[in-house]
Formats: structure tokens, C-alpha cells, sequence
């Protein structure tokens, strides 16, 4: 097991922190998985750090904290940090010229973590501290302990708060904004309907496997949140809904949702029956957008016949009814189409888990998951001669 850092390695990373002009804090799930979630916002909040993460970590540094700035690859350009403090993440990257451009502005580089894993791919390190990430966040905290919060830190922080916000508020601005022909739920009110009902009845689990709602955007908060965001390591197909069950288990005094994309579920809806014959009481929530997006957005990616026709074949998933299948299973279930019902229907779900003891799925019709632009193909139809 890792152990403690060294006097003289707190002190330099404590150096660092303290002359930086625009520290940066990178959080991984080493964090949440040695405990120290709330050592590493004392951090971020002393030096006025602004934080970012990996793509599935939400966790480290909580997503609804207003110093964080979300995805580390969307945000380094408009933070352009001085110094970065890594920890306990492995870097994506890849080796690749981006890899070294998107530090280049960078002055100093501090990686600290229990594996080795956690020192890869990241260009120009300074310093590795290979120890364990709770105890030197306590040893941290316990050095700043008697430090005043000096004027510096305290311009640092504003400057890092309206930066955080900014870029939540042209995250939420993108995400709200969409063409539809038929009613749909927008994906911030989808999400933020979610948490605010969560945070009432005083915060629960929400395990994800969906795109369709950016988590990066939840609205960030002044006081501690109360809900916790679990994505999955890796990518997936169908592990959402046993997630929730499984979250649910492991803790059963807490609210738990399963937030699933359509596609997700038809890879795995016999997990609905396990819900509903074991009485497990997890609210499915499904932004449905009538297809796999992530794939579908791949397509457009690949500037082929598809981006060029701007209609896409094999990835349009309609006439396919989540409420159905999940009355099918025995779980109770409602469709949301407009957003005026979306609060009512949330309540109703969390009523019937919390209250009654049951699993419940609300179907969220949400803009349909092609690239800007796009439309389904005409679909293949096989009729009798």
C-alpha cells in the first residue's frame, strides 16, 4: 500500500501552490476511492483552484461544486493554467502532439497518486508523489492549516469562480439549445428536475449510462451537495440498470436513480425483472432520444456518406416504447413529453420507491440523439411479393 509523502515533497507542492498565478486542480478517482472528497475541496477552496476531471469522474471534487469547470480537455484552453496538481488520475492521453499542446502554457506539473499508473502520459512532469492520495490531502490540510487565506488567494478564488461559471453557463446554453418537430423535455430541465427533487428529499445516488444529458452541466452550488454521480470506468453497453440495482443494495437508506439511455436499456431490460421481483425500489430514469447517439455522433465524426447525406442508417431506435417494456417486467412506469409534467412525474416515481417500496421508470422524451442536422434513413422494410 502507498504510504505518506515526504516533508520535503509537501513542501514544494505547497510552493508551487502558493506562487502559482492560475493553479489547476485535476481530480481522478483515486480521490473518491481512498475517502478524501472533502480533503481535496479544502484544497481547491484554500489556493482559489479551479478543478477539473477524466471523463468518468464526478466524484473527486463534486460536479455541483462551483470552482469546477468540468471535462479537463474542454476547459484547460479557457483556464490556461500556470500549474496543475494532479491527483489520483490516470491521464487519457495518448502520446500524441494534442497531448503535449494542451500543456504547453503550463509551467509546472504535479502528479501525485498511489499507482504508477497515475504518472502516464502526462507530459513534463515536475514532480511524482507515488503515496496514497487521503493521506497527503491530510497532510496537506494539516500544513495550510495556519496559513491565513492571504488577498492573493482570495482574488485567485474569485477569478476561478467566474471562470467555473462561465463555462457551466455556455455548457448549459449548448446543451438547451436544439431544433425538435415533435415535444420533447430539454436536457438541462431533465437534469436539473432530477437533482433539485433528489436534494429535497436530502440527496440520493444517481448511477449513469446515457449521453444525452451532460452531467457537466448540473448547477453547481454554495452549500454541499447531497447527491452523488457514479459513471462507470469504462465505456458500456447495458450496465446501467443493473448499476442501479446493485447501488441500491449496497445502500439501501439512500434514494437511488438509474440514469439509462434508450439504447442502453434494450441491451439489458431484463434487469427490470430482477427490480420488480426482488422489490427493489430504484427509479429508472430514461432520456430517450430515439437512438445510439454516441454511435451515431461517430458517424459524423467519420465525414462519410453519412455526414455528407445527413441521414443516418441503423442508429434511429423509434417505435420502441421503454414504458411498455417496462409494464412488460411489472414495473410501474410514466412518459414525460413536455416539460410542465416533467416535476409531477419525477415526485410520483421517487413517492412510489421511496413510500411504497417499488421500482418505477419514467420514459423523458429528449431532442433526437443525431448530429446537428441529421435524420433517420429511410429504414429497410421487407413486404410480400
Amino acid at each position: 500500500r502507498a504510504g505518506y509523502s515526504s516533508d520535503a515533497d509537501l513542501e514544494k507542492i505547497a510552493r508551487y501552490l502558493h506562487n502559482a498565478k492560475r493553479p489547476l486542480l485535476y481530480v481522478g478517482d483515486g480521490i473518491w476511492k481512498s475517502g478524501a472528497e472533502t480533503l481535496a475541496t479544502n484544497l481547491a477552496e484554500h489556493f482559489g483552484m479551479n478543478v477539473v476531471s477524466t471523463f468518468g469522474d464526478l466524484r473527486g471534487v463534486s460536479i455541483k461544486h462551483p470552482l469546477h469547470c468540468g471535462r479537463m480537455e474542454n476547459s484547460i484552453a479557457s483556464i490556461d493554467p500556470d500549474v496543475i496538481l494532479s491527483v489520483g488520475v490516470r491521464h487519457s492521453g495518448a502520446g500524441t502532439l494534442e497531448d503535449y499542446r494542451i500543456f504547453s502554457n503550463v509551467k509546472n506539473i504535479i502528479a501525485l497518486g498511489s499507482d504508477v499508473e497515475n504518472f502516464k502520459n502526462l507530459p513534463g512532469l515536475d514532480l511524482a508523489v507515488l503515496a496514497d492520495e487521503r493521506r497527503v490531502l491530510e497532510q496537506l490540510n494539516e500544513l495550510i492549516s495556519s496559513e491565513s487565506t492571504s488577498q492573493r488567494y482570495k482574488d485567485r478564488r474569485d477569478d476561478a469562480l467566474k471562470r467555473a461559471e462561465l463555462l457551466r453557463r455556455q455548457r448549459r446554453n449548448d446543451a438547451q439549445t436544439f431544433d425538435s418537430e415533435y415535444p420533447v423535455v430539454g436536457p438541462i430541465s431533465l437534469l436539473d428536475s432530477m437533482d433539485n427533487a433528489l436534494e429535497e428529499i436530502g440527496g440520493g445516488l444517481i448511477t449513469i449510462e446515457q449521453f444525452a444529458v451532460p452531467l457537466d452541466c448540473v448547477r453547481s452550488t454554495n452549500d454541499i451537495s447531497r447527491n452523488i454521480y457514479i459513471k462507470p470506468a469504462g465505456g458500456s453497453e447495458g450496465y446501467g440498470i443493473g448499476a442501479a440495482i446493485g447501488a441500491k443494495l449496497a445502500a439501501p437508506n439512500k434514494p437511488v436513480i438509474g440514469l439509462v439511455g434508450d439504447g442502453s436499456l434494450y441491451y439489458a431490460d431484463s434487469g427490470l425483472w430482477t427490480a420488480a421481483h426482488h422489490n427493489i425500489p430504484v427509479m429508472y430514469i430514461i432520456p430517450n432520444n430515439r437512438a445510439y447517439g454516441i454511435v451515431a455522433n461517430a458517424f459524423g465524426l467519420a465525414e462519410g456518406e453519412m455526414k455528407q447525406s445527413g441521414e443516418y442508417a441503423g442508429v434511429v431506435l423509434d417505435g420502441i416504447d421503454p414504458a411498455k417494456i417496462a409494464e412488460g417486467f411489472g414495473v410501474e412506469s410514466m412518459t414525460v413529453e413536455d416539460e410542465s409534467a416533467l416535476n409531477d412525474a419525477i415526485t410520483r416515481g421517487l413517492s412510489v420507491t421511496e413510500k411504497e417500496g417499488r421500482p418505477f421508470l419514467l420514459n423523458v422524451n429528449v431532442p433526437l440523439g443525431l448530429p446537428k442536422g441529421g435524420k433517420a434513413s429511410k429504414p429497410f422494410r421487407f413486404h410480400k411479393p
